[in-house]
């Protein structure tokens, strides 16, 4: 197990062994348990030792949703398992694998073939130094997203200031008459823009609270279902009765394309998520426990509480700003961990 060439094939062997309790099969589980362990030290969301990590469940998302992504994560955390590296060096290495595991399973463009630029590049030179050099030269060619800077985001996504009324998201990648252009910017922003539907993403700004609020949250159950079994729910901070089965409304289009983004969504208590369809962010988000638990600021809340969305390019408009400036915060809060 780990970085050795051996053990790179298409896709790693990390499985349970099943069968006999032989010593070879003891042998292997405590090798993969050890991986686990060290895999958890350097990844997992911990409020006083490691902040900026990830919480369980997203590590759970990517061992469910991109096994070779979490296989080449147990790689190299058993690699590291077996020469413990000092302090300030743990911390280079975390940071790197959190941009791995991160850009790998939410913004890859050819994960596969990334993850085995990754473990050739590990076989030469084991280094948080070769993963950077790796993600970059994979951005380079087009399989993976190049980073965009917080700065760079809220620049490229800044919203025209009229005739919103037929707007949606794929006008800023495409313009008419400018077909070099729109290739080139589907290339450079067309996966990145994916963020604003990434659920996870929210869930990582909102680490902090949601540890504190479910403590003894663990995801044992190898039954255990991620749409049905969560215990908390996401609630439109704009309800989407403002929005839903109102014809003919001249921004309704627009609104939409805005509603359903994590701009407009929080993770919140099962328990707490009892709202009225139609009650107003201001009535329903008064303290500033409940902006900081729902990562808001207070001037959020006015662009979240307007009767008139679908009527009026203005309020249409103050909305959707709302929702951008607070999904580049969102993406912030996970880029500025790489830095």
């Amino acid at each position: 197990m780990g970085i050795e060439e051996k053990n790179c094939p298409q896709t790693m062997p990390f499985t349970r062994a099943v069968g006999p309790p032989t010593s070879e099969v003891m042998k292997q589980t405590e090798q993969i348990d050890s991986a686990h362990s060290s895999l958890d030290r350097c990844l997992q969301f911990d409020m006083t030792s490691n902040p900026g990590g990830l919480p369980l469940i997203l590590m759970r998302s990517i061992a469910r949703k991109s096994p070779d992504v979490h296989a080449l994560l147990l790689a190299i955390a058993d690699r590291l398992s077996r020469g413990q590296p000092p302090g300030d060096e743990l911390q280079v290495w975390r940071k790197e694998i959190f941009s791995l595991a991160t850009r790998l399973h939410w913004f890859s463009i050819s994960q596969h073939a990334t993850i085995q630029r990754v473990y050739a590049a590990l076989l030469l030179d084991f280094s948080p130094a070769s993963i950077t050099k790796t993600l970059e030269d994979s951005a380079d060619a087009g399989l993976i997203c190049r980073l965009a800077s917080p700065e760079e985001m809220d620049a490229f996504t800044t919203l025209p200031t009229s005739d919103l009324a037929d707007w949606t998201w794929w006008m800023f990648i495409h313009e008419d008459g400018d077909p070099s252009g729109n290739e080139r910017r589907q290339a450079l922003w067309g996966k990145l823009l994916e963020f604003r539907n990434n659920r996870e993403l929210l869930l990582y700004a909102q680490r902090h609270y949601l540890s504190r609020r479910f403590p003894d949250f663990i995801l044992a159950d190898p039954d255990f279902s991620e749409e049905y079994d969560l215990p908390w729910d996401f609630d439109r901070i704009l309800a989407l009765e403002h929005v839903r089965a109102k014809k003919d409304r001249k921004y309704q289009r627009f609104v939409c394309e805005w509603i359903n983004t994590i701009g407009n969504l929080r993770a919140v208590p099962f328990e707490d998520n009892h709202y009225s369809s139609s009650e107003m962010a201001s009535s329903k988000i008064k303290t500033t426990e409940q902006m900081e638990n729902g990562f808001l600021l207070p001037e959020d809340i006015s662009g979240f509480s307007i009767g008139q969305v679908l009527d009026s390019e203005t309020d249409a408009a103050k909305f959707a700003q709302t929702c951008q400036t607070r999904m580049v915060r969102i993406y912030a809060e996970w880029f500025n961990r790489l830095a």
